[in-house]
Protein backbone atom coordinates (compact mmCIF):
# COMPACT_ATOMS: atom_id res chain seq x y z
CA UNK A 1 0.00 0.00 0.00
CA UNK A 2 1.42 3.34 -1.06
CA UNK A 3 1.34 6.59 0.89
CA UNK A 4 0.66 9.59 -1.33
CA UNK A 5 2.77 12.19 0.43
CA UNK A 6 1.81 15.85 -0.05
CA UNK A 7 4.28 18.76 0.11
CA UNK A 8 3.26 21.07 2.93
CA UNK A 9 1.39 18.35 4.82
CA UNK A 10 2.13 17.86 8.52
CA UNK A 11 2.78 14.29 9.63
CA UNK A 12 3.37 12.63 12.97
CA UNK A 13 6.89 11.38 13.66
CA UNK A 14 7.50 8.98 16.53
CA UNK A 15 10.96 9.45 18.05
CA UNK A 16 12.15 6.67 20.35
CA UNK A 17 14.86 7.35 22.91
CA UNK A 18 15.71 5.94 26.35
CA UNK A 19 12.86 3.42 26.13
CA UNK A 20 10.34 6.21 25.54
CA UNK A 21 8.32 7.15 22.48
CA UNK A 22 7.64 10.81 21.76
CA UNK A 23 5.09 11.77 19.09
CA UNK A 24 6.20 14.91 17.25
CA UNK A 25 5.08 16.91 14.25
CA UNK A 26 7.04 17.51 11.06
CA UNK A 27 6.12 19.18 7.78
CA UNK A 28 6.90 17.63 4.40
CA UNK A 29 9.14 20.08 2.55
CA UNK A 30 10.28 18.26 -0.60
CA UNK A 31 9.58 15.03 -2.45
CA UNK A 32 11.44 12.84 -4.89
CA UNK A 33 10.78 9.34 -6.19
CA UNK A 34 12.66 7.63 -3.39
CA UNK A 35 13.04 10.21 -0.60
CA UNK A 36 11.24 13.02 1.15
CA UNK A 37 12.49 15.95 3.17
CA UNK A 38 10.75 16.93 6.42
CA UNK A 39 11.29 19.72 8.89
CA UNK A 40 13.01 18.76 12.12
CA UNK A 41 10.44 17.02 14.38
CA UNK A 42 9.00 19.23 17.12
CA UNK A 43 6.74 18.65 20.09
CA UNK A 44 4.94 21.67 21.53
CA UNK A 45 7.23 23.73 19.25
CA UNK A 46 10.36 22.30 20.92
CA UNK A 47 12.81 20.56 18.62
CA UNK A 48 13.33 16.88 19.54
CA UNK A 49 16.77 15.28 19.01
CA UNK A 50 16.81 12.49 16.44
CA UNK A 51 19.73 10.13 16.91
CA UNK A 52 18.21 6.94 15.54
CA UNK A 53 18.53 5.43 12.07
CA UNK A 54 14.80 4.80 11.61
CA UNK A 55 11.66 6.79 12.40
CA UNK A 56 8.06 5.66 12.59
CA UNK A 57 5.65 8.02 10.85
CA UNK A 58 1.87 8.40 10.83
CA UNK A 59 0.02 10.16 8.03
CA UNK A 60 -3.49 11.00 9.25
CA UNK A 61 -6.21 11.15 6.62
CA UNK A 62 -9.97 11.42 6.95
CA UNK A 63 -10.54 7.71 6.28
CA UNK A 64 -7.51 6.10 7.90
CA UNK A 65 -4.09 6.49 9.44
CA UNK A 66 -1.18 5.29 7.32
CA UNK A 67 1.85 4.13 9.32
CA UNK A 68 5.32 3.06 8.25
CA UNK A 69 8.93 2.94 9.36
CA UNK A 70 11.31 5.15 7.36
CA UNK A 71 15.06 4.97 7.12
CA UNK A 72 16.87 8.20 8.04
CA UNK A 73 19.05 9.06 5.04
CA UNK A 74 20.53 12.34 6.25
CA UNK A 75 20.21 14.92 9.01
CA UNK A 76 20.69 18.59 8.19
CA UNK A 77 20.54 21.61 10.48
CA UNK A 78 16.83 22.27 9.89
CA UNK A 79 15.55 19.14 8.17
CA UNK A 80 15.79 15.38 7.87
CA UNK A 81 15.80 13.29 4.71
CA UNK A 82 13.78 10.07 4.95
CA UNK A 83 13.52 7.19 2.54
CA UNK A 84 10.03 6.57 1.17
CA UNK A 85 8.92 3.21 2.58
CA UNK A 86 8.04 0.36 0.19
CA UNK A 87 4.34 -0.26 -0.27
CA UNK A 88 4.64 -3.63 1.47
CA UNK A 89 5.71 -1.91 4.70
CA UNK A 90 2.84 0.60 4.88
CA UNK A 91 0.08 -0.19 7.37
CA UNK A 92 -3.42 1.23 6.99
CA UNK A 93 -5.31 1.64 10.25
CA UNK A 94 -9.03 2.27 9.84
CA UNK A 95 -10.23 5.27 11.82
CA UNK A 96 -13.23 4.26 13.84
CA UNK A 97 -15.87 6.90 14.27
CA UNK A 98 -15.22 8.76 17.52
CA UNK A 99 -18.25 9.35 19.69
CA UNK A 100 -18.92 13.06 20.01
CA UNK A 101 -20.70 14.59 22.97
CA UNK A 102 -21.97 18.11 23.51
CA UNK A 103 -19.68 20.53 25.32
CA UNK A 104 -20.65 24.21 25.33
CA UNK A 105 -17.53 25.44 27.13
CA UNK A 106 -15.45 28.55 26.44
CA UNK A 107 -12.03 27.86 24.95
CA UNK A 108 -9.00 30.08 24.42
CA UNK A 109 -7.11 29.57 21.16
CA UNK A 110 -3.57 30.46 20.23
CA UNK A 111 -2.58 30.04 16.60
CA UNK A 112 0.93 28.58 16.54
CA UNK A 113 1.37 28.13 12.82
CA UNK A 114 -0.63 28.82 9.67
CA UNK A 115 -0.04 27.69 6.08
CA UNK A 116 1.99 29.62 3.54
CA UNK A 117 4.25 31.18 6.17
CA UNK A 118 1.83 33.97 7.04
CA UNK A 119 2.04 35.63 10.43
CA UNK A 120 -0.32 33.93 12.91
CA UNK A 121 -3.13 36.15 14.20
CA UNK A 122 -3.29 36.93 17.92
CA UNK A 123 -5.08 34.63 20.34
CA UNK A 124 -8.86 34.49 20.24
CA UNK A 125 -11.75 33.10 22.23
CA UNK A 126 -14.08 30.40 20.98
CA UNK A 127 -16.92 28.20 22.15
CA UNK A 128 -16.38 24.43 22.14
CA UNK A 129 -19.56 22.91 20.74
CA UNK A 130 -18.70 19.21 21.03
CA UNK A 131 -15.72 16.98 21.72
CA UNK A 132 -14.50 13.45 21.08
CA UNK A 133 -11.28 11.55 21.58
CA UNK A 134 -10.11 12.66 18.15
CA UNK A 135 -11.13 16.30 17.93
CA UNK A 136 -13.75 18.92 18.59
CA UNK A 137 -16.02 21.46 16.95
CA UNK A 138 -15.65 25.14 17.80
CA UNK A 139 -17.46 28.38 17.10
CA UNK A 140 -15.11 31.31 16.61
CA UNK A 141 -15.65 34.93 15.68
CA UNK A 142 -12.63 34.98 13.37
CA UNK A 143 -11.62 32.87 10.40
CA UNK A 144 -8.91 30.25 11.00
CA UNK A 145 -7.09 29.03 7.88
CA UNK A 146 -7.37 25.29 7.21
CA UNK A 147 -4.14 23.54 8.18
CA UNK A 148 -3.36 25.92 11.04
CA UNK A 149 -1.75 24.45 14.14
CA UNK A 150 -3.66 25.59 17.22
CA UNK A 151 -3.14 25.38 20.97
CA UNK A 152 -6.47 25.31 22.79
CA UNK A 153 -6.98 25.83 26.52
CA UNK A 154 -10.26 24.56 27.94
CA UNK A 155 -11.58 23.66 31.38
CA UNK A 156 -13.48 20.36 31.23
CA UNK A 157 -15.71 19.48 34.19
CA UNK A 158 -14.08 16.97 36.59
CA UNK A 159 -10.83 17.19 34.60
CA UNK A 160 -9.59 20.69 35.25
CA UNK A 161 -7.79 22.91 32.74
CA UNK A 162 -6.34 21.20 29.68
CA UNK A 163 -4.14 22.41 26.85
CA UNK A 164 -4.75 20.51 23.62
CA UNK A 165 -3.00 20.88 20.28
CA UNK A 166 -4.76 20.36 16.97
CA UNK A 167 -4.95 21.09 13.27
CA UNK A 168 -7.83 23.01 11.72
CA UNK A 169 -9.34 20.61 9.18
CA UNK A 170 -12.55 22.42 8.24
CA UNK A 171 -14.03 25.91 8.49
CA UNK A 172 -17.55 27.02 7.53
CA UNK A 173 -19.15 30.47 7.92
CA UNK A 174 -22.48 30.65 9.75
CA UNK A 175 -24.92 33.25 11.03
CA UNK A 176 -25.78 33.27 14.74
CA UNK A 177 -28.21 35.98 15.81
CA UNK A 178 -27.38 37.87 12.62
CA UNK A 179 -23.67 37.77 13.45
CA UNK A 180 -21.11 36.10 11.17
CA UNK A 181 -19.21 33.35 12.98
CA UNK A 182 -17.09 30.41 11.86
CA UNK A 183 -17.66 26.74 12.67
CA UNK A 184 -14.26 25.13 13.02
CA UNK A 185 -13.28 21.46 13.07
CA UNK A 186 -10.15 20.73 15.09
CA UNK A 187 -8.30 17.43 14.82
CA UNK A 188 -6.20 16.71 17.90
CA UNK A 189 -2.48 15.98 17.60
CA UNK A 190 0.28 15.26 20.13
CA UNK A 191 -2.15 14.13 22.83
CA UNK A 192 -0.30 12.78 25.84
CA UNK A 193 -1.89 9.94 27.78
CA UNK A 194 -3.05 12.13 30.68
CA UNK A 195 -4.86 14.55 28.36
CA UNK A 196 -6.38 11.78 26.25
CA UNK A 197 -7.59 9.99 29.40
CA UNK A 198 -9.19 13.19 30.71
CA UNK A 199 -11.08 13.72 27.44
CA UNK A 200 -12.20 10.08 27.26
CA UNK A 201 -13.41 10.24 30.88
CA UNK A 202 -15.50 13.30 30.06
CA UNK A 203 -16.97 11.67 26.92
CA UNK A 204 -17.85 8.48 28.82
CA UNK A 205 -19.41 10.48 31.66
CA UNK A 206 -21.64 12.41 29.24
CA UNK A 207 -22.62 9.15 27.53
CA UNK A 208 -23.61 7.65 30.89
CA UNK A 209 -25.64 10.77 31.71
CA UNK A 210 -27.43 10.57 28.38
CA UNK A 211 -28.14 6.84 28.80
CA UNK A 212 -29.49 7.41 32.32
CA UNK A 213 -31.74 10.22 31.09
CA UNK A 214 -33.21 7.98 28.40
CA UNK A 215 -34.14 5.30 30.94
CA UNK A 216 -35.82 7.62 33.48
CA UNK A 217 -39.62 7.37 33.76
CA UNK A 218 -41.26 9.70 31.29
CA UNK A 219 -38.15 9.94 29.08
CA UNK A 220 -39.80 8.07 26.24
CA UNK A 221 -37.72 4.89 26.55
CA UNK A 222 -37.83 1.92 28.90
CA UNK A 223 -34.89 0.69 30.91
CA UNK A 224 -34.29 -1.98 28.28
CA UNK A 225 -34.10 0.62 25.55
CA UNK A 226 -37.33 -0.41 23.85
CA UNK A 227 -40.39 1.63 23.03
CA UNK A 228 -42.73 2.40 25.98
Amino acid sequence: MKIDFIIGETIQVVVRANQRSVTCLARILELSRSQFLVSWPERHRVRIPVEVEQLDINVVRSDAVYSATCVVVRRDDDSIVLKIPPSSDVRRIQRRGFVRVAAGFPAALKILEIPDGLDPPPGLDALMLDISGGGCALRANEHLPIGSLVAMAVDLPDSGPLVVYGHVNRVAPSLVRQQLVYLVGLQFVELDEATRSAIVRYVFARQRDAAAARTRPGSGASASGGAP
